[in-house]
């Protein structure tokens, strides 16, 4: 699986503090997302089927938590045969987690007991499934902070979605500000696609064409019909 991941570390004579922000490659940011990194052992969203979206998640590395999940990792069901699957087996208690809240005040933090787990906002995996059932987002759109493209054929980097899917132009305006690092990649432009453009598009207007033209001779062929019957004597009498 494709990913992004970001991590923040402090370093300390003391102390060593990490935090990884894990992003599947159908996410993109449009808005800071540095609060994410206040999330202090586990964080993720929970979506509409109540079950965590391991799209978007925050991890405190621990080699504890990684070999004693290793040790579940036969034992435990996933309902997806993979990782958010067993997530959810893992984190069973994840709905009833609280929501992370990035504004809490230091000296609170400092007192309370550090949560095993924190549900994220939408507004850090805000899903375009969800958007397709109201053709809008339930959320403050102008807040949102990472775009979920979770639709299985409508992946944003197919040319073609953004004719059914209105929030794949975030996705293709920010691809085509990007510079060419690989081939292809400069300006959101691909030879492939824009040969299969091109063909699309002679295609219809050879098809268009063809239309018109088989129309024309019918219709002609109609009128025909028409004024023979007019002005046939069987017609007038």
């Amino acid at each position: 699986m494709f990913m992004f991941l970001l991590v923040s570390c402090s370093v300390s004579l003391l102390e060593f503090a990490c935090a990884v922000v894990y992003l599947d490659a159908d996410t993109i940011v449009v808005k800071s997302i540095e609060d994410l990194f206040k999330c202090e052992k586990f964080c993720a969203n929970l979506k509409h089927s109540e079950r965590l979206n391991s799209g978007v998640m925050v991890v405190e590395p621990s080699e504890a938590v990684f070999n004693y999940m290793m040790s579940k990792v036969n034992t435990l069901p996933s309902y997806t045969g993979g990782d958010q699957g067993f997530l959810n087996s893992y984190y069973s208690n994840f709905p009833n987690a609280h929501v992370l809240d990035p504004n809490i005040p230091q000296e609170v933090l400092k007192v309370r007991p550090v949560p095993e787990m924190e549900r994220l906002s939408t507004l850090y995996n805000a899903d375009v499934g969800l958007y397709m059932l109201a053709n809008k987002w339930m959320v403050d759109e102008s807040e949102l902070r990472v775009i979920h493209y979770t639709l299985g054929p409508l992946k944003p980097w197919d040319w073609w979605t953004s004719w059914l899917l209105k929030p794949v132009d975030v996705w293709q305006n920010v691809r085509e500000r990007l510079e060419e690092t690989l081939p292809a990649s400069g300006g959101g432009k691909n030879p492939n696609d824009e040969l299969l453009v091109k063909f699309l598009s002679c295609y219809l207007s050879v098809f268009y064409s063809f239309v018109t033209i088989v129309l024309f001779f019918r219709q002609g062929a109609f009128f025909s019909e028409l004024h023979y019957a007019i002005t046939s004597d069987t017609f007038t009498s």
